[in-house]
């Protein structure tokens, strides 16, 4: 047989090219898995009629259950507590024989697009979530469809609306018991401080903060409420730039006695904060973070925080992970984790 009579088979890759777009653009318009523009369609689908090219369905379906990996997302890389999650869950994988692509998408929307589209096409077995809000909802549900299972960690989907697998911490009734301790120590001035509210386990703690301060008949004050995007990345710096800014526009008494934050990151900056313009923690301040960084314990003072198990966190998501791909799971999972509030010398 002449093997230069035999026809060289069109490939994805050749069809990007011949319609001047990507492969990732072809993946969307073959698997309808992004909005894509109708001329954009167009051009892909002449260049597909023209090469004569066949997309195998079942081939890419092989591949998938064989290919062993497994992407994992979180949005801040170089933060303790997203680390600690993601060496839990690639130490858990390796030993059942899993390979872990690892993607860090700094909270960025369009940056979760491009790497969930990457891990598509490396025909990942499954994808984990972990933090991150503003999905593309569309896309999780076209790769869902696709047969690539989606679990989320740290975080629920849509004010808890049970649509993919997930596991979380119980943020809401940890705030609460935090504001009960606080109001027992007679802070009656408390302040809650966040990076965004879109995500789900930090709305479930400014919800816990609502809840806990009107149980305990305190005054919720707007001016002691800070929503500030800008501590998502960063956050030592941004927590410090906030309190600096606090501390020159108000006065002692027009600022919260206690500030409860969602990060021991942003917590670590607002201390800083008071003890450079000569104030005291927990004299004039008191500050409670999140996470129980490494770091936490030893600051001076020790800060007063609660404790994630970010170990507990990605083996669980491991486990759901497990699940899904045996086939052992007969429910959507949804697991939620107790946390600890570790008290120290900051409150």
């Amino acid at each position: 047989m002449n093997n230069k009579n035999i026809a060289k088979k069109s490939t994805m890759a050749d069809v990007a090219k011949k319609a001047g777009v990507t492969k990732g653009t072809v993946s969307h318009v073959i698997n309808d898995t992004a909005p894509i523009s109708e001329k954009t369609k167009n051009k892909v689908f002449k260049a597909i009629k023209e090469l004569n090219y066949t997309p195998n369905a079942m081939a890419r379906g092989l591949r998938r259950s064989e290919s062993k990996m497994i992407g994992l997302l979180v949005p801040d890389i170089t933060n303790e507590y997203y680390s600690q999650i993601a060496r839990s869950f690639i130490d858990m994988a390796y030993e059942d024989g899993y390979t872990v692509m690892l993607c860090s998408f700094q909270y960025d929307l369009e940056r979760e697009r491009i790497e969930l589209d990457v891990l598509v096409n490396k025909s990942v077995d499954a994808i984990v979530i972990i933090g991150g809000s503003n999905d593309d909802k569309a896309l999780l549900s076209n790769i869902k469809k696709m047969g690539i299972p989606i679990i989320l960690g740290d975080r629920s989907y849509e004010n808890g609306k049970n649509i993919f697998p997930s596991v979380e911490f119980d943020n809401r009734s940890m705030v609460k018991q935090v504001i009960n301790y606080l109001t027992k120590k007679n802070y009656t001035r408390i302040g809650f401080v966040t990076e965004t509210l879109t995500m789900t386990n930090l709305k479930d703690r400014y919800d816990g903060y609502m809840e806990g301060m009107r149980e305990h008949h305190l005054e919720i004050k707007k001016d002691y409420i800070f929503v500030e995007k800008n501590l998502q990345l960063n956050k030592t710096t941004a927590g410090y730039n906030l309190m600096k800014q606090l501390l020159a526009t108000k006065t002692i008494d027009e600022l919260p006695e206690v500030f409860i934050t969602t990060s021991d990151l942003v917590a670590i900056g607002m201390i800083g904060a008071i003890k450079d313009e000569g104030y005291s923690v927990p004299d004039d301040f008191g500050v409670v973070g999140y996470d129980n960084l490494s770091i936490s314990a030893f600051l001076e003072p020790a800060l007063t925080t609660i404790a994630q198990d970010a170990n507990q966190i990605g083996s669980a998501a491991w486990d759901i992970v497990t699940q899904l791909l045996t086939k052992k799971n007969v429910y959507m999972p949804h697991l939620l984790l107790q946390q600890e509030f570790v008290i120290r010398k900051s409150i």
